[in-house]
């Protein structure tokens, strides 16, 4: 998938959407608010008006004390409006979960990520900032995120700019299952990194003090926007490991597709001289003919940093069941929790099997969507829409 995958467009244009209704309601219904962007409405008059049109209810003291503030610091109103219909409370209301046939996330789920809402968050002019905290250069994302430049979204239900819920529950439950005062977090396919700084961000407001974060990503330019998305959020004080590079069953070296507009395109991975299938796969979205060299890092040199790792986010385009077969044994002693992006229907049962066989405990999933045609190359090119399995290990 050279292009962004459809359910990911599908919640940035959601949340856009949001806050272009909510801007409507609220010159629609309050007449009173033509006055809103004059100076002669209070700041006071004028957040008043916000709880009461948009969310429907009396600010609250500690709100209404926070939004004040913000105006006093130079926010502007607009900017305001903005927070308000991109918030938990505003998108619950109005926008009703669609169905949700898989087993992605269930009403205590939901409960569980609302327990890890930052509230009263400033939002930062150049970034999206996430309900935990993690801030997100917009000019590192692709172009349909523009709208959510100096945001603060509310909880990712049924999804954000980055994933649907699951991820989010089977990430921060990593955290939460960690045992002592450390936390160990690997993520292979990283691209700008989020889930190693999503956790790391999560074990601080655990109070976690020892954290250790290992991110493999093979495009360079990617690989650029993690080291620098670690520091947009002073996450580079820890234990950090960043590896350029693409992930495998053994060491070696391959090929890796260049990619003209990196934030705009997704779905790469190493084209090796043995494997038809990558070139198949790639063939399809990207040009093989210009690519660069790239080192792979066999995934048990990888599982070997630590004794233990809390998470472990997989996203590799493919190669998802090749490493966690090849490492079984030693990933049901040393691992806790496992997410995986899965690409195909086959690689769904795959994975499926081979952990049901080694007795681990699928928490969250979803398949992937796919677009059936046998015109294409291979079965991975028809995906639309990646898969996501969770699964936790009872052994740990």
């Amino acid at each position: 998938m050279a292009n962004l995958p459809s359910n990911i467009t599908k919640n940035v244009r959601n949340i856009t959407k949001n806050v272009k209704k909510a801007l409507e309601t609220f010159q629609d219904k309050n007449k009173k608010t033509t006055e809103s962007f004059n100076p002669g409405m209070s700041d006071e008059a004028f957040v008043n008006a916000l709880y009461s049109v948009i969310l429907g209810r009396p600010a609250d003291a500690a709100g209404l004390s926070n939004h004040l503030q913000a105006l006093k610091n130079g926010k502007a109103r607009k900017d305001l409006i903005r927070d308000f219909t991109v918030s938990t409370e505003f998108c619950g209301s109005h926008y009703p979960e669609p169905e949700n046939k898989w087993k992605e996330y269930s009403k205590e789920d939901v409960d569980f990520l609302a327990s890890w809402e930052l509230k009263h968050q400033q939002p930062t002019p150049g970034f999206v900032t996430d309900f935990i905290g993690q801030k997100t250069r917009i000019s590192s994302m692709w172009k349909e995120c523009a709208p959510l430049d100096n945001v603060v979204l509310g909880l990712p239900v049924p999804g954000d700019y980055r994933s649907g819920a699951g991820e989010w529950i089977g990430t921060l439950r990593a955290v939460a299952a960690a045992k002592g005062d450390q936390f160990s977090a690997m993520e292979l396919g990283a691209g700008n990194g989020p889930w190693i700084t999503a956790s790391g961000k999560a074990a601080e407001l655990r109070g976690i003090k020892k954290i250790y974060l290992l991110g493999v990503e093979g495009d360079p330019n990617r690989f650029a926007t993690m080291e620098q998305h670690i520091k947009d959020n002073g996450l580079d004080k820890y234990s950090v490991k960043l590896i350029q590079g693409a992930v495998g069953v053994e060491n070696g070296m391959a090929r890796w597709p260049v990619l003209p507009d990196p934030n705009n395109q997704s779905g790469a991975r190493p084209l090796q001289n043995d494997n038809s299938e990558d070139e198949k796969y790639l063939s399809f979205s990207f040009d093989i003919n210009k690519t660069i060299d790239v080192k792979i890092f066999s995934f048990s040199s990888l599982l070997a940093k630590r004794p233990l790792w809390d998470l472990i986010h997989i996203d590799i385009q493919g190669g998802e069941y090749d490493i966690c077969s090849a490492t079984i044994s030693t990933l049901n002693e040393k691992a806790r929790y496992i997410v995986i992006g899965t690409h195909s229907r086959k690689l769904d049962g795959d994975l499926m099997d081979l952990f049901f066989r080694n007795g681990w405990d699928l928490e969250n999933e979803h398949p992937t969507v796919i677009d059936y045609d046998r015109n294409r190359p291979s079965l991975l090119s028809s995906t639309t829409g990646d898969g996501l399995q969770v699964w936790r290990n009872p052994r740990l």
